[in-house]
């Protein structure tokens, strides 16, 4: 979101301007794999239109209402498609925040919301654990941000600080950046949650005061470049707090854009076997955030390597399934939206899916593996390191 909220008033007219043409039915994965008209946009664009043209309101929202307006991975396609322009995610969002502040919100996403509060993550860990990922790499790998001539600051993000599959992300990236000779800093604990797990819960204002709090200590910490893996972190801590990092003079970049950097500054040097390789767009990197060539420049700049686009690339790439919260409200729905992006991946031949995102590794993983299929699936720093000459 752009960090202004929309209110009653705007959520009514939003939902008046829907033509109702269905076009966004035919992108939304939700609707794909449940088939039910409530599930689509616009669907979920007419429970909106209800809940703010009727009395009693949003406060008389039933379950299934309720549900109904939960069940949306936030992936932005039904934004991208509408003819009338309308912000569909930013909708969606205002909309479980409206249900929220009327005592409407789903107890996966008041306990979700608990948790963050309590812990600063969504791990629900002790947050000053945020480093034992590192536990691995040699003593003063991770520098202290107040240490002389850091060159980035890595925001490592809740899925790989505390996720033992994700936590995979954050060392390969630091053996990474070791190979290249960059010297990086962590934040350690004074981390916390990136905030879009609050404002998909519905609440916003508490998803300001975290990025307000991790704006805070990345200015204090004197460093000028920050990196990140999770393409959710990037995607809010650029949309909402871009403004604010460029006036502190501070560069916001993806795993992505800093590993093409340094191929293209020659400081890592890459080689392998001969491997079929495809790359999945996470729907935050992608859509949402507008990074599409980085990622392939990356995979095709590693000898030995035969990149195949899926089908549903770039623009049009098919979401994975774990995003908006959903996991938490529907898992069932998840798997079923996972499991249609794989048959994509099993139809392009590829060995390796490749994706830069540690929430879609890990639900395209557990897809995989349940289904029993050898394909292997990789975040793009540990193809990188994989590959090291």
């Amino acid at each position: 979101m752009s960090g202004q909220t929309l209110d009653q008033d705007t959520l009514r007219h939003e939902s008046l301007i829907c033509a109702q043409c269905g076009a966004c039915r035919d992108v939304c994965p939700a609707f794909r794999q449940l088939g039910w008209e409530s599930s689509s946009p616009r669907g979920r664009m007419s429970v909106v239109k209800e809940l703010t043209t009727k009395k009693p309101g949003v406060s008389g929202a039933t379950d299934e209402q309720v549900r109904t307006l939960c069940q949306c991975t936030m992936c932005g396609a039904c934004r991208e498609i509408c003819a009338a322009r309308i912000n569909t995610t930013d909708l969606w969002l205002e909309a479980r925040a409206a249900l929220a502040g009327q005592g409407k919100a789903l107890s996966q996403f008041a306990r979700l919301a608990e948790g963050l509060r309590d812990a600063k993550n969504i791990a629900s860990f002790d947050n000053e654990t945020r480093l034992e990922w590192a536990d691995d790499l040699d003593e003063g790998d991770v520098l202290d941000p107040q240490a002389e001539k850091v060159e980035v600051l890595y925001y490592v993000g809740c899925m790989a600080s505390f996720y033992p599959r994700s936590s995979q992300v954050a060392l390969a990236m630091a053996e990474v950046m070791k190979e290249a000779d960059v010297r990086f800093a962590a934040l350690g604990g004074e981390e916390w949650c990136c905030g879009f797990p609050f404002e998909a819960s519905g609440h916003p204002e508490e998803a300001r005061a975290f990025q307000k709090h991790n704006l805070e200590r990345i200015v204090a910490s004197g460093v000028k470049k920050v990196v990140t893996g999770c393409p959710t972190c990037f995607h809010t801590l650029s949309h909402d707090l871009g403004d604010a990092f460029r006036e502190a003079g501070i560069e916001l970049l993806h795993e992505t854009q800093f590993l093409l950097e340094l191929i293209r500054e020659d400081r890592l040097q890459l080689g392998g076997p001969s491997r079929i390789v495809t790359y999945h767009d996470p729907c935050d990197l992608g859509r949402n955030s507008g990074i599409y060539d980085e990622p392939r420049e990356i995979l095709r700049s590693i000898p030995n390597l035969t990149f195949v686009e899926l089908h549903s690339a770039r623009e049009g790439s098919a979401c994975c399934g774990g995003g908006g919260n959903l996991q938490t409200v529907d898992p069932a729905l998840t798997d079923k939206i996972a499991d249609a992006r794989v048959d994509e991946i099993v139809q392009s031949g590829a060995e390796i899916v490749v994706s830069a995102c540690q929430q879609c590794e890990q639900v395209l993983a557990a897809a995989i593996q349940r289904r029993g299929l050898k394909v292997r699936v990789m975040d793009i720093s540990e193809l990188v390191l994989e590959s090291l000459a």
